[in-house]
C-alpha cells in the first residue's frame, strides 16, 4: 500500500507484473537506484518516487495513462514515448508531476526503432546509452560490400 517503503534503505525493488497502479508515497525518500516499472501499470500515485535523488532514470510504459502529483521529483531523466503527444499531456498537463522540460527525454517509436533526435535507435536501452543506427544496409549492398554473394555480417556497434 501507499508508503510502504516510505524513507526507508530501500534500494532496489523488482514490481510485479501484475501490478497495475503504484500507490501514492510507495518509494519516497528511499535510496533506490533502479525501477522497472511493467507494461501494464496504468497510473503512478503522488509522490511515488519523489525524494528518490539515487534514482538516475526512470522508464515511464506506454501502459500508464496517469502520474500523480509531484510523482517523479528528483529524478534525472525521465524517459517518455511522445506518440501523440502522450508524454506532455501526461507530465505537463494541469498536475504538477515534478518534471521538468530538460529531464524529460521524449523519443517515439517508428517501423519498431526508437526515435530521438532524429537518431534511430534499435532499442530503449541503446538509446540510453546513445549507440545510434549509422545506416541501414539492404542485404544487396551488403552483399556488394563483402564481395560475397548471399553472405550477410550483421555487425551492432
Amino acid at each position: 500500500g501507499g508508503a510502504a517503503f516510505y524513507y526507508s534503505n530501500l534500494i532496489s525493488a523488482d514490481l510485479n507484473d501484475t501490478l497495475t497502479a503504484s500507490p501514492s508515497d510507495l518509494f519516497v525518500g528511499t535510496k533506490i537506484s533502479s525501477i522497472n516499472i511493467p507494461d501494464g501499470v496504468t497510473s503512478i500515485g503522488n509522490y511515488a518516487f519523489s525524494g528518490c535523488d539515487s534514482l538516475e532514470a526512470i522508464e515511464i510504459p506506454d501502459s500508464v495513462k496517469s502520474v500523480g502529483t509531484y510523482a517523479l521529483d528528483n529524478i534525472a531523466k525521465i524517459y517518455c514515448n511522445n506518440n501523440g503527444g502522450r508524454c506532455d499531456a501526461l507530465l505537463f498537463g494541469e498536475v504538477k508531476t515534478g518534471a521538468s522540460e530538460g529531464r524529460v527525454v521524449r523519443y517515439t517509436v517508428d517501423g519498431g526503432y526508437y526515435i530521438h533526435d532524429g537518431q534511430k535507435y534499435r532499442s530503449l536501452e541503446n538509446m540510453q546509452n546513445g549507440v545510434g543506427i549509422k545506416r541501414i544496409y539492404t542485404v544487396k549492398e551488403a552483399n556488394e560490400a563483402s564481395g560475397k554473394k548471399n553472405s550477410v555480417m550483421i555487425r551492432y556497434k
